[in-house]
């Protein structure tokens, strides 16, 4: 029943006129539910489309990560330049208590010596304060920090300013010094301040603009005669030849170096750095491994067939069921939503197609395709099974081509390609594996304009920030902006289904009235009879 008006029926001519009604309009019920099935089928399919861009960004998120080319910070992903890698090249010191060390991708192999002659120190002033002594109690001091503006700190104490309370109102200031004030067991203490910043570019400079006696004999009982000493830069020895930096943080020929303490008088530490072959290898094999399971998951989903004896349960077929048999009935039907795609296969097609493709780098490049890196595609040939497509690796292969030329490797695999004069880009010169992921973001574009984004907005936009733009200002096939081609389908079929149950719900009531009418007629005719039955 489509109207829930209350009726009382066949009291007059004891016909079944519901289960009449019902027959009447059954055809229109059919047409009503082959609708809502359609809507049902559209509903799923949106929601596998969107399962499927879900694992597409997790998988190009993860592996950068996994591959150190992004960070997440703050719920947005920000990329890393591979150049900037800090695992393709090791770096091993002779002393490490010198100094800790990091790499970056285009670090030079090979042994060199440092000597630490100096570390760079920060500027700093101090007060030595005798026992009891404090400021005046009106006290205003000028800092000017590394030649910056000068900011005046101005405090009051009727019984004297402490240099405790200075410290602590030069801190809250973030002046860009640390104050700090401690005293002995005899009451003599020092006031301190120390530059934020290292070099010979960090500088304090003060000068006291007021100093009032607490007695008002405009005499403070501290003169407040203060100690400066400026900063200085580091200064080291790399291969003999000496450097000097305004930081203990620096890097030189790709090699960062964080200064702990100075070497002995003459004396040098090794340096020896190398590709560290492990561990591109490792996250290379793990890239692939991704990228094979990723892959094995699109399949099954493009090579699914639907269940054809199961379809969408209309609300009158659930009756009849339990929980149990409706979701697993639901569960058969939802199969094969995705079988043959064709917007997934062109993405995979587009794919596996780049990865044949040569890589054209720099003149000189060591490694021009992908085989000789000792990766290759599983063709799609008899036997092959679900292999098809799926990256296969020769390990010692792998492992000769990076000890040969690991930044080639990697040039060969991440590099996000090279522009000419003009400032197009050279075809060709993006590394493989950017390639696989410019792919994949293509191919999510088109499953946004047909299914939209889901609940994964955030998600889709840490793969590419113009990765919903189209979709946003343009839509789909319709061309509204924020609906796609499904979300249209399953507007108009709400809309179809909406008309149609108008309709039967007209043709219900219509059908119920006439009976009514007829059993007002019976009705009549039996009180006609029994008037003529009683005259005789």
């Amino acid at each position: 029943m489509y109207s829930n008006m209350a009726r009382i029926t066949g009291m007059v001519s004891g016909m079944d006129t519901d289960t009449m009604v019902q027959n009447m309009i059954r055809a229109e019920k059919l047409r009503v539910d082959t609708w809502q099935q359609k809507k049902t089928l559209a509903e799923w399919k949106k929601a596998d489309y969107n399962s499927v861009n879900r694992d597409l960004a997790n998988f190009v998120i993860n592996s950068k990560q996994e591959l150190g080319l992004g960070r997440i910070s703050g719920g947005s992903f920000f990329p890393v330049a591979y150049q900037s890698l800090d695992y393709v090249k090791k770096a091993t010191l002779s002393n490490e208590t010198i100094a800790t060390t990091t790499t970056t991708a285009n670090a030079m192999n090979g042994e060199f010596t440092l000597g630490v002659d100096r570390l760079a120190s920060s500027a700093s002033a101090k007060v030595v304060v005798e026992n009891g002594e404090t400021l005046g109690k009106e006290f205003q001091l000028e800092i000017a920090v590394d030649g910056k503006e000068a900011k005046t700190i101005s405090l009051f104490n009727k019984n004297g300013v402490t240099y405790e309370e200075l410290a602590k109102k030069i801190n809250d200031a973030n002046l860009g010094v640390q104050a700090s004030y401690a005293k002995d067991s005899n009451g003599k203490g020092v006031f301190t301040m120390v530059s934020n910043s290292v070099g010979a570019n960090s500088s304090i400079e003060t000068t006291v603009k007021a100093n009032t006696n607490p007695d008002n004999t405009g005499t403070a009982s501290g003169l407040f005669n203060i100690a400066k000493t400026s900063g200085n830069n580091a200064l080291v020895r790399y291969n003999g030849v000496e450097m000097e930096y305004n930081s203990n943080n620096f890097e030189i020929n790709g090699v960062k170096f964080d200064l702990k303490k100075t070497t002995a008088a003459g004396e040098d530490i090794t340096v020896k750095v190398g590709t560290n072959t492990d561990e591109i290898f490792n996250r290379i094999v793990k890239f692939v491994d991704s990228y094979n399971t990723l892959l094995d998951k699109l399949n099954k989903q493009i090579g699914t067939k639907p269940n054809k004896e199961f379809h969408p349960l209309s609300d009158e077929e659930k009756k009849g069921l339990s929980e149990d048999e409706v979701k697993e009935w639901t569960e058969k039907a939802k199969t094969g939503m995705l079988y043959n795609d064709s917007k997934i296969k062109k993405m995979l097609s587009n794919v596996r197609l780049s990865l044949y493709e040569n890589y054209v780098g720099e003149e000189g490049a060591s490694f021009k395709h992908l085989t000789e890196l000792g990766i290759s595609t599983a063709s799609f040939k008899a036997g092959s099974g679900e292999q098809g497509g799926k990256l296969q690796i020769d390990e010692k292969k792998l492992r000769a081509a990076i000890e040969k030329d690991a930044q080639g490797v990697m040039d060969s695999l991440f590099s996000e390609g090279r522009k000419d004069e003009s400032g197009k880009l050279i075809e060709g010169s993006k590394g493989i594996a950017t390639r696989i992921y410019d792919g994949i973001a293509t191919g999510m574009k088109e499953i946004v304009t047909a299914a939209g984004p889901g609940q994964d907005s955030s998600l889709l936009r840490q793969v590419s920030s113009t990765l919903l733009t189209d979709f946003v200002t343009r839509g789909g096939r319709k061309g509204i902006g924020g609906q796609s081609d499904l979300d249209a389908d399953i507007f108009d079929y709400g809309r179809k289904i909406d008309n149609l149950t108008d309709l039967l719900v007209r043709k219900e009531n219509d059908y119920y009235q006439r009976f009514a009418r007829m059993e007002k007629q019976l009705q009549e005719m039996q009180g006609q009879m029994s008037w003529i039955g009683n005259q005789m």
